[in-house]
This record gives structure tokens, sequence and C-alpha cells, in this order.
């Protein structure tokens, strides 16, 4: 019995001892990773405001990127106009305006020679004072500048591009003047101030708290303050080449954190200003936070994985909830709803690259008939509401996992998957054809538009989508050629039509 008392004496003994060492072993981690982890809390503040600042950066590229995508739109519109320079397009130009938060677009030529959305042509207008920058090097780069009208105002160009030759370019005034809508939609802190600067320092609009840094219209470059941390010269870096940055500045008794986060694909910037005292509340309380985490390890590591992880979470979801938005909205034809040409292509590239590639599928090219005359007897606005009912109406037609996209001004593509039989292709092309049986648009004209569609089918007619599209026109050129309102097929042109090259000059 005394040996057993003895020998359980020892084992508390060694089990008190490496208890003791394992209680030291972890204090000195903890101590270490506690010092580490005071030095990170100041950069895990900063990179709140970081992420701050970023996030408005990233609604103004929204915006930017919705006038861009909306001018692509008008340019593939344009691209089979005799003069682009007509009335329709002018017309069209005055809509955009309307519709977009642009004070003005315009139609250029390669020549230069231009016509706004008033109708005001201008024989040249690289004479423009600053607008020549628009068109130097990369014709798709924003530029920001001083418009006519005396506004700030971020230039947008797009290319009109017609088979490699370009056509001229659609130039729209971006105005920006949302920095209060975005503050008000996305409750960021009133604490701070937000400006919107260009990449040669001048601050274009503000909005937010009051700052001694952050003034209207001032020279950020240029302004008299000291620098506690970094200098003028890396400021003005900072600003010009656009990269991420802070400061740390004092302006009449004032200090103040400045954080710089550039716009991506823009020349302009983010700039925020936090007040001093408030960076150091929040050092204070990540301060804090730690030393209760090291005060109660146990209870503060299974607190921190759990926020660790709900965070990561959110931050996930949230990351993946703006990127599908972004997009859907790239890939989104703002007329229709529908998939965009871009958009619609991909994804049937991907269909038949991957899943698809051992499967029957149908495509359908649809080309609305007459439009150019319902346009120009019934007017442009029941032209667009022809499409957009046409495209609201046909995505309805067919199963939610076919692709259906607006690929032109009044054309449109079906893609039908996973056919199972030889008897599918026929109905449905049939179903294709009585849906224009039944389509009619107007409240009080009814019309009932007809298309001529050609069909072509995946892998008997092309082995790729390219050979596939190229298959499916020539069968709409037969459905044109035949008198329209027609479904032809592929596999049903003799050996000469199945070679030659449709002329599509006049076709409508």
């Amino acid at each position: 019995m005394a040996k057993k008392k003895k020998r359980e004496s020892l084992v508390r003994s060694r089990n008190i001892i490496i208890g003791l060492v394992l209680i030291v072993i972890l204090g000195s981690i903890l101590g270490s990773y506690g010092r580490k982890l005071l030095e990170e809390s100041k950069k895990n503040v900063m990179e709140d405001y970081y992420h701050l600042a970023q996030s408005v950066a990233g609604r103004y590229e929204t915006e930017i990127y919705v006038v861009s995508q909306a001018s692509k739109v008008f340019s593939n519109m344009v691209i089979d106009s005799e003069d682009i320079f007509n009335p329709e397009n002018i017309e069209i130009l005055s809509k955009m305006v309307e519709g977009l938060s642009v004070s003005n677009v315009y139609l250029v030529k390669p020549d230069y020679s231009a016509v706004d959305a008033n109708g005001n042509k201008y024989e040249t207008i690289i004479a423009l004072p600053g607008y020549d920058n628009a068109f130097k090097g990369n014709s798709t780069t924003t530029i920001f500048i001083h418009n006519t009208e005396g506004e700030d105002v971020i230039l947008v160009p797009t290319p009109i591009v017609n088979n490699l030759e370009l056509l001229g370019y659609i130039l729209a005034e971006y105005k920006p003047n949302v920095m209060d809508t975005i503050l008000e939609q996305a409750k960021f802190s009133p604490q701070n101030t937000y400006a919107l600067v260009s990449s040669d320092g001048i601050v274009i609009e503000r909005a937010g708290a009051k700052s001694t840094f952050l003034t209207e219209q001032n020279d950020l470059i240029n302004e008299d303050v000291i620098y506690r941390s970094g200098s003028r010269g890396l400021l003005k870096q900072a600003v010009t080449i656009q990269r991420n940055a802070d400061f740390q500045i004092t302006k009449n008794g004032e200090m103040e954190y400045i954080f710089i986060v550039p716009i991506p694909n823009n020349r302009a910037n983010i700039v925020m200003a936090v007040d001093d005292s408030i960076i150091n509340v929040g050092f204070a309380r990540e301060n804090r936070s730690i030393r209760s985490m090291l005060m109660t390890i146990l209870t503060i590591i299974g607190i921190f994985l759990l926020v660790v992880l709900g965070a990561s979470i959110f931050s996930k979801a949230k990351h993946n909830m703006e990127s599908e938005d972004l997009q859907n909205k790239a890939d989104t034809d703002q007329l229709t709803d529908l998939y965009n040409k871009m958009a619609t292509e991909r994804l049937i590239k991907e269909y038949l690259e991957g899943e698809g590639s051992d499967k029957t599928s149908m495509l359908f090219l649809l080309d609305v008939d007459n439009f150019k005359k319902i346009n120009d007897t019934m007017g442009h606005a029941f032209g667009d509401e022809v499409l957009m009912n046409l495209g609201h109406q046909i995505k309805a037609w067919f199963r939610v996992n076919d692709i259906v996209g607006r690929i032109g001004g009044d054309e449109f593509m079906v893609f039908i998957k996973d056919i199972k039989d030889e008897a599918v292709v026929k109905r449905e092309g049939n179903r294709i054809k009585q849906f224009f049986e039944g389509f009619t648009v107007g409240d009080y004209t009814k019309y009932s538009p007809t298309a001529s569609i050609g069909g072509a089918v995946f892998p008997n007619d092309a082995k790729d989508f390219e050979s596939l599209y190229k298959a499916a026109d020539k069968a709409v050129y037969k459905s044109k050629k035949d008198g329209k309102n027609r479904v032809s097929f592929y596999s049903d042109l003799d050996k000469s039509e199945q070679e030659a090259e449709p002329d599509k000059t006049g076709r409508d």
C-alpha cells in the first residue's frame, strides 16, 4: 500500500511538473504571440479603413462600368449604319444621357469629327481641351477632364469596330455626382471624410464629415500640411501613379490619417480622411481585446475561431454575391434582360467543351424580319418594345437550363442542351415557329413580328461553336431567301448552299 501511495505521489508530482512546464511554455508562447498581436493590431485597424475606402472605389468603378457597357451595346447597334451620324443614332445618344449618369455622349468618326446627343456637330473633337487624351494609347482608358461646360467629368471611350475595321468611337462624359448617394446607400461611417480625387490631385467631389485636409476643389498634392508619416513627394506619387498608401498629417493643429485607394482602370482615386482620435479608439479597442484574450485563453481561442470562421464565411458569401451581381450585370443585355453576345457565346462554348461535349445540342439563330421597317414606320421606341417583349417572352418559352441571348440589334440566339433524339430537333423547330405565330406587341396598335430562323445541330452539323454558328447563320440566310417567317435547318440545305458564304447585304 505504501509503495502504491508513493508511486501515485510520484505520478502526481510528475504531472504537476509537466503541467508547470507546459504553463511556462504556453505562457512564453502566449507572451510572444501577444506582443506580436499588439503590433499587428494597429495594422488590422489600418486595413479595415483601407477596405472601407476600397468599397467606395468599387462602387465608383461599377458606375463607370455600367456607362461603358451601355456604350458597348450602342456600338453594336451602329456598326451596320452607312453613316453613324444618322438621326436615329443621335436619338439613341440622347436616350443614353437621359438614362445614365452622363452629361453628354458623342459619336466620333476616325477623323475625329463628332456629333453629340444634342445634335451639335464638331469638325474635330480633339480641338476641345483635354479631349485628345481620350484617343491616345489605349482607346478604352477613361480620362479625367473639365468639359466645355466647366464640369469635372470622366471621359469613357468605346471603339466601334466591325470586322477589325475602326468605324469610330462612342465617347461618354460620366459626371461623378453620386458620392452622397453612395454613402447613404452603403451606410458608411459618417465620421470619416470621403473624396473623389483625380490623378493630378484635384478633389472633384467629397462627402461625409468635415476635414481640415480634404476640402472641396482643393489641390491635394500641394496642401500646406505637416507630414507625421511619409512626405508630400510620396503622397504625390501615390495619387499620380495610383497605389494604396496611408499618411499621418497635421493641419491647423488637427491630426488626421489619410488613406489613398485607386479606382481600378480609371485615372482617379478615393481618398479618405479619418480623425486621429477615431484611429486611436480603434487601436485601444484592439489592445483591450488582445489582453482579454491572454487572460482567458481557452474561452477567447474558441470565440476567436468562431469569429474568424463566421467572418470568413460572411466575407466569402458577400464577395460571391458581389462578384455574381457584377458578373450578371456584365452578362446581361440591358434592353431584353437576356444574356448579351459575349456571355451567350461564352456559356455555349463552356458547355460544348465540358459536360455537353458528348451530347447532342441545337443552336437556333433568330433574325427579326423587316426590323428596319418597324423602326422607320413605327419609331425606335416601338422597335425597342418589340425587342424587349421578344426577349422576355422567348426566355420563358424554353427550359431554364437552355441558353437564350441577344447577340445583335435584332438578332437572338437560342441554344438547347441535351437533345435526346432526332424527333426533338424538328419538334423544337416547330415550337420556335409557333412562338412567333402567337407573338404580338403593342397596347393599342397590335403588331405581330415574324422572324427568319436558322437551326444547326451539334455535333452532326459542326464540331465546335464557331462552325455551329456559321451553319445556323447559313440556315437563317436560307429562310430569308425563301421568303422569311420560317425555320430552316442546315441539314436541309443542299451542298452548294452549305458551302456558300451568305450575303448579308441588306438582310433585314
